[in-house]
């Protein structure tokens, strides 16, 4: 599990939730600060502190070398804004080994947020891409997809990993019955956009870059390209980018942001230092 800057009070009952039901928990936190040891000393998990924030996927990364799974240990990977069903691990583990691909599937359950679908592609059995939290895989399936791509620091970090699994042979599946609450970012940030008549993502502009920039990566990868259906598309990312100039002044400066990501993933510029450093009360 994964956290940076976390409301506590929220924070550990995510945390209970996934010690009831895991044999072992590693807790990743990216924080300024480490926020989160009392909590996870008292809980008993396994502490990572990084020093900083990292990235989403060097953070997933630490946490599953600081387990060291089994090879037939199952992994799962969470945010901190993701609460599980008290029953998700049982109900997602028993959906995979009933699912034809077995043992050579990658799942995850359904995610529900007020006002916002569920964000994981496709059908039940054969889904496009998946979230990174909720992602529930073998030990072998991680050996042979490989770790999350850290240059890709957050956000993307997810549909580049799915991209890959299916690349290497994998299906990709969504269990509707195990359910878990994700909060997709911060709820007071959301506007909607009165040409597209839809929800932004809650996301701060820092984030935003991020997503325009690794989606603008995946788009010009010919492997990724050749998928069917493709895990993201380049009128996906520009429906995006309408959703936010059109949903405010705050929209503007994140549509801002993501093409400024675009273009540093044509020119392959490394991303700015201060894209790194997203604190929770940006504006």
């Amino acid at each position: 599990m994964v956290a940076f800057e976390p409301d506590l009070q929220a924070f550990r009952s995510v945390l209970e939730s996934l010690c009831r039901q895991y044999d072992r928990v590693a807790l990743v936190d990216n924080s300024h600060r480490p926020v989160t040891a009392q909590i996870a000393f008292q809980c008993g998990v396994e502490y990572i502190y990084s020093g900083g924030n990292v990235g989403l996927a060097a953070a997933l990364n630490a946490g599953i070398a600081q387990l060291r799974p089994a090879p037939d240990d199952v992994v799962s990977c969470f945010d901190q804004d993701t609460e599980p069903a008290a029953n998700y691990l049982s109900v997602l583990l028993d959906f995979m080994r009933r699912h034809p691909a077995w043992p050579r599937v990658v799942a995850q359950g359904s995610h529900f947020s007020p006002g916002r679908p569920n964000l994981a592609k496709g059908s039940t059995d054969d889904a496009h891409r998946l979230l990174t939290s909720g992602l529930t895989l073998s030990s072998q399936s991680l050996s042979d997809i490989g770790p999350f791509r850290e240059d890709f620091f957050v956000d993307v970090v997810d549909f580049e990993f799915s991209a890959r699994a299916r690349r290497a042979g994998y299906t990709l599946a969504v269990c509707e019955t195990a359910d878990m609450t994700h909060g997709f970012g911060d709820a007071s940030r959301r506007r909607r956009s009165w040409l597209l008549r839809t929800a932004t993502s809650g996301h701060g502009r820092r984030r935003h870059y991020w997503i325009g920039r690794n989606s603008t990566l995946l788009c010009a990868d010919p492997e990724v390209r050749r998928l069917r259906p493709p895990v993201v598309t380049s009128s996906e990312l520009f429906r995006w980018w309408l959703g936010e100039v059109t949903s405010g002044r705050d929209g503007i400066r994140n549509g801002m942001a993501m093409l400024r990501g675009v273009l540093d993933a044509h020119q392959g510029v490394s991303a700015p230092l201060i894209y790194r450093f997203e604190a929770s009360s940006e504006p």
